[in-house]
Parts: structure tokens; C-alpha cells; sequence
């Protein structure tokens, strides 16, 4: 039998059409130091059993009896009967029909719906989507949750999860809580394990625990469920040297927690963060992720977008209100050759046809580069990546990136004032902005930006700016705009300098919020004022919907998919249609 040194897991709720990167990454670096590692995806496994006749049966017959008194026998039985043939057309190349793929979505959409709806009284599904945000942040909530045995995630830990941990015979595993929706189940997990067996060893990390391990109420509730050690930061070194001293004494675990660079110590509750910090050097030296342990035919995909890493961090790393670099510690690039290596590794070994780069942003000689060599090896991929509007961009860049098979660039625009441009630290300009959008779109490619509304000190002046811009620039295909929040770890609260923005903190809503609430003071507009609400709701209206098409956010894989194979204009009739479809239906929770 298969025995790995660590399992580790990816958990719940995440896009179960999309694969996470970091677990396949560390267990090809742990498996290149003589370690076996073996990646549980208990996200996509767990998406696959609730979205399932079987599933939704049973849990109406053991938990449903108000919400079958609430619902039409007739929607419900709509939803049993076709959840299943539903995931069998996002997996298939009906995908790609437009009246099948939207109402897929709507089957997908309606059965995840009527589960929160069933477990309501246990926290619902718990996810930002269906309302549960308060759990997620406020650490009472959390804790009165990863205590009780009848959420909807216990039950399945119950009967399908724990089980095929226990197979392994190991008793190391490391959990990945990447995103808030995760933090919940995560956690459940991880108490789960421990009330089986005393003797598991779990430890954490991802990006959620590197943002909030200085925070004690997050501490406690690791110590609640059971966490021995939280790894921040980059986990490749922290989790190696936890694999070698598991392996040779496991009673010494705790005690050599404390000497480990990355990792924070935790017993009962007392912990102790790390005294140094260690950062892979030389991206050439990790090797590429391996993703062997996934089961491929799980996600609602027809195609598997496979992640990459051309480098970690951000090569500009100077806006004011991102966060993003934080978790990476300092920017460093992968050469080009060790990716163009990654890629003909990913197409030998599972016969890849997409890539999605999940670099923050790739600078534009790097992708011009990539792109000549792609081309150069004869290598037929279709690709995805997020850039910076650069000055520096030209058209020839796109050109080659095209030829060499991006589809689909997402670009961080933010505002088209270069006013506030300026305050934001972009380092872009307002005519850089317009040709790189210009060049993308005469390239062929799928252009995609985000916008930010309210950044401190923005008039109505500047708003009316940005958004003229944004509906009458026909070199744009989708746009997605987000209100401005002000979140832990960017450079305004590192730096101390929110009172430079006229920014008045007033703390947080709930202890484990990365989000600050704040008034301006002397400055026109506020974040959160309605007037900015206002804004977002016309443009995503219907009456908009000539001018642009929405992105569902998280789904930029899907796009990838469906660009390279209907092309732009299809993929736009889609989206519309999408849209106006979710629009129309209304959400009872």
C-alpha cells in the first residue's frame, strides 16, 4: 500500500473547475528531496459529491423537511434530476454550447442554493456567495462552528474524508487555507482529525494564515482545532524540514517546531512565531509542480487549465492599496528556459492544451521573450496572464504573445485619472494605458480590467473620468469593478501612511477581518459612499451590457476555454446572455 510521509490537502470552497497551485508545487519540491507526498484535493472530491443526485436525495430526506414545505416539488425534483447531467456538460464539450453551458451553470448554481438552503440552521454552506461572511470573521462564530458535528462539512468529512486519510497510514498532514471560504472548513478538518486520532500532527498554511499570524484571536482558534504549527510565508524549506524531523522522531516534532525558519509554534494556547524568515533564492530550483494525485476527470472543466509560475511576487510591488505582494516576501523571477521546460513537461505528462500563469503580473520583455521561445519550440498552447499597463508594451509584444498562444490578458487598470493614478503608486500612465489596451485588442487578444472606485481622495471629476473611458473604449471586452477597501498588509497600513490619504481608521467589523473600516477626512468622496454603489449597480446593469460583459471573478479559466474555441465575439454573446440569466433569477437566501 501506498504510504506517503504527508498528506496534503487542499480544502473547501473553491472554484471546482480550477486547480490550485501550491500543493502540486510542493510536492514535486518534497518528492525532488527523496519525500512522498500525497495532494488530496478534498475541495474537488467534496463538489463532486454534493452536486449529485444521490447527495441532494439524502440530505432532503435526513435534513429537508422545511425546505421541501418552502420549495415546488417541481423545482426540486428539476434540480435532482439534472444536477449530475449538468456537471457531465461542464466537463464535456457541450461546454461549449452556449442555451447547454448557461444551464448547466443554473443547475450548478440552483443545487448549491438549495444546500445552504438545508444546512441554514448549521451555518449553510458558508461560503461569501450564499452570506455567511460574519462566520468567517468573527472568531466566536468560527469557534462555535468547528465544535458542532452537524455542519454540512462535518457529516462529509464523516463519511467520505476521514476515511481515505486514516488509508494512508500517515499521521503528518498539512492543510492549505488559501481564501476565507476556506478557513471553516478548514479548521473543521483539522479538529476532525484530531478527535480520530491524538497522535495526527496538522499543520497549516496558504495565504490566509500568512496574513493573519500575528492575529491572537486567529492563533486561539488554530489551537482550538487541534493545529500544531502554522508555516508562513513560502512553505517549501518550513515543510521539508517539518517532513525529515517527522520521519526520523515524530515525539521530537514539537520541540524542533521552534528552530524551524516560517513556522509558528502552537500548544494548548500558548505559540511562538518564527525568529527568521526563509524565501526560495533561485526559482530555477523548484521543479515542476506535479499533478499526478488529482483526479482530472473531477473538475467542471472540459478541459484542465493547468497553473504555472513564471516568478513569485510583484516586479513593481508599489501600489498602495495591494496586499498581494505581502504574502510573497520579495519579487524573483524563473528563467525562461526552466518554463518553457514546465510546459513541455505538463504536455508529455497529461497532454496540456491551457495554461494559466498565476504570476501577479508578468513584465512585458519577460512575455515577449516567453512568447519568441514558445513559438520557437513549436509548442501549441493557449495561455492566460495578468500585466501591468505599461508604457513600455508594444504592439509587436502582443503580436508574437498572440502567435505564440495567449488568448486572454487581464490588466490591472484601476482608474483612468492620472491623478489618482498617481496617488495609487501605479506607476502607469493614462496614455500607457490606452495603447497597451489598444495594442492587446489589435493583437486578437481577450482584454480584461480591473477598475477600483472611491480610492481616497477620487472627485466625482475623476470618477466620471474613469468611467467615460471605460464605456467608450472599444478595445475592452470585460471589466470588473470593485468599491475600494483598505486591507491589512498593504503598503498604506505597513507604511503608516493613511493619514497622507485622509484616511481615519475605526478598526474592523470582525477580529479576523483583513478589511479596515475608515472615514475620509476633507475628501470628496468616501470608499463605501452610495454614490459609488450607485456607479457599480449602472454599470452592471443591463442597460451597460452594449458597452461590456462581466467576468464571473474566479472563473477567468473558463474564459481561457471559451475564447480559444468560439473566439471573442461568441464568448461575448455568452456572457451576455449569462448575465442577464443570473440577473433574472432571483437568490432566496
Amino acid at each position: 500500500m501506498y504510504s506517503p510521509d504527508i498528506i496534503l490537502i487542499f480544502p473547501p470552497m473553491f472554484n471546482p473547475g480550477e486547480i490550485y497551485l501550491a500543493l502540486p508545487s510542493l510536492k514535486a519540491y518534497l518528492e525532488t528531496h527523496g519525500y512522498k507526498a500525497q495532494v488530496l484535493d478534498v475541495n474537488v472530491i467534496i463538489n463532486d459529491i454534493i452536486l449529485s443526485k444521490k447527495f441532494l436525495e439524502k440530505v432532503l430526506l435526513e435534513y429537508g423537511e422545511n425546505v421541501r414545505a418552502s420549495l415546488p416539488e417541481s423545482e426540486i425534483n428539476t434540480l435532482i434530476n439534472n444536477v449530475d447531467h449538468a456537471k457531465q456538460i461542464l466537463r464535456s464539450e457541450d461546454f461549449y454550447l452556449k442555451e447547454q453551458y448557461l444551464t448547466a451553470l443554473h443547475i450548478i448554481r440552483r443545487a448549491m442554493e438549495l444546500i445552504d438552503k438545508i444546512f441554514k440552521p448549521y451555518g449553510g454552506l458558508l461560503i461569501e456567495s450564499f452570506g455567511a461572511y460574519r462566520y468567517q470573521q468573527d472568531s466566536k462564530e468560527v469557534a462555535k462552528l468547528i465544535t458542532q458535528n452537524k455542519t454540512i462539512y462535518s457529516i462529509l468529512y464523516d463519511e467520505y474524508i476521514v476515511s481515505e486519510i486514516l488509508k494512508s497510514n500517515t499521521k503528518l498532514v498539512g492543510i492549505s487555507i488559501t481564501f476565507s471560504d476556506q478557513l471553516i472548513p478548514s479548521l473543521l478538518l483539522a479538529r476532525k482529525l484530531k478527535d480520530y486520532d491524538k497522535h495526527f500532527s496538522i499543520v497549516v498554511g496558504g495565504n490566509l494564515v500568512t496574513h493573519l499570524h500575528r492575529n491572537e484571536s486567529f492563533l486561539r482558534l488554530l489551537s482550538l482545532a487541534g493545529v500544531d504549527a502554522a508555516v508562513i510565508f513560502e512553505g517549501e524549506y518550513a515543510l521539508l524540514k517539518i517532513v525529515e524531523v517527522f520521519d526520523k522522531n515524530r515525539e521530537s516534532l514539537k520541540t524542533s517546531l521552534c528552530e524551524i525558519p516560517n513556522v509558528i509554534y502552537l500548544d494548548a494556547n500558548r505559540y511562538k512565531l518564527p525568529e527568521k524568515i526563509y524565501v526560495v533564492k533561485d526559482l530555477n530550483d523548484i521543479p515542476t509542480p506535479n499533478f499526478d494525485d488529482l483526479p482530472l476527470d473531477k473538475y467542471l472543466t472540459p478541459h484542465i487549465v493547468f497553473p504555472l509560475l513564471t516568478s513569485r511576487g510583484c516586479y513593481w510591488s508599489k501600489c498602495v492599496f495591494c496586499n498581494i505582494p505581502y504574502g510573497y516576501y520579495k519579487y524573483r523571477f524563473r528563467d525562461v528556459e526552466h518554463v518553457i521546460n514546465d510546459i513541455k513537461l505538463l504536455i508529455s505528462k497529461y497532454n496540456a492544451k491551457y495554461i494559466a500563469f498565476r504570476d501577479c503580473c508578468i513584465p512585458p520583455e519577460y512575455m515577449y521573450e516567453l512568447s519568441k521561445r514558445i513559438i520557437e519550440e513549436g509548442i501549441e498552447v493557449k495561455m492566460y496572464a495578468e500585466i501591468r499597463a505599461e508604457e513600455t508594451f508594444r504592439y509587436e509584444h502582443f503580436k508574437t504573445a498572440y502567435e505564440a498562444g495567449f488568448r486572454v490578458l487581464w490588466v490591472g487598470v484601476e482608474s483612468y485619472s492620472q491623478r489618482i493614478l498617481n496617488l495609487m503608486r501605479k506607476g502607469i500612465t493614462r496614455e500607457g494605458i490606452r495603447r497597451c489596451l489598444e495594442f492587446m485588442k489589435k493583437a486578437g487578444m481577450w482584454v480584461h480590467v480591473y477598475i477600483i472606485l472611491g480610492f481616497p481622495g477620487e472627485t466625482e471629476e475623476d470618477l466620471y473620468e474613469t468611467i467615460n473611458f471605460i464605456l467608450t473604449n472599444h478595445n475592452i471586452d470585460s471589466v470588473e469593478f470593485s468599491p475600494f477597501s483598505l486591507v491589512e498588509n498593504s503598503p498604506i497600513i505597513l507604511e503608516g501612511i493613511a493619514e497622507k490619504y485622509g484616511i481615519v481608521l475605526k478598526g474592523k467589523d470582525y477580529d479576523l477581518s483583513l478589511v479596515y473600516r475608515y472615514v475620509l477626512k476633507d475628501v470628496p468622496l468616501q470608499g463605501e459612499n452610495r454614490k459609488i454603489n450607485e456607479y457599480i449597480n449602472r454599470i452592471y446593469s443591463n442597460e451597460a451590457q452594449s458597452f461590456f460583459n462581466l467576468v464571473i471573478p474566479s472563473y477567468g479559466t473558463w474564459l481561457l476555454l471559451y475564447v480559444s474555441k468560439c473566439g471573442v465575439n461568441a464568448t461575448k454573446k455568452v456572457l451576455q446572455t449569462l448575465i442577464s440569466s443570473f440577473n433574472e433569477v432571483p437568490n432566496e437566501n
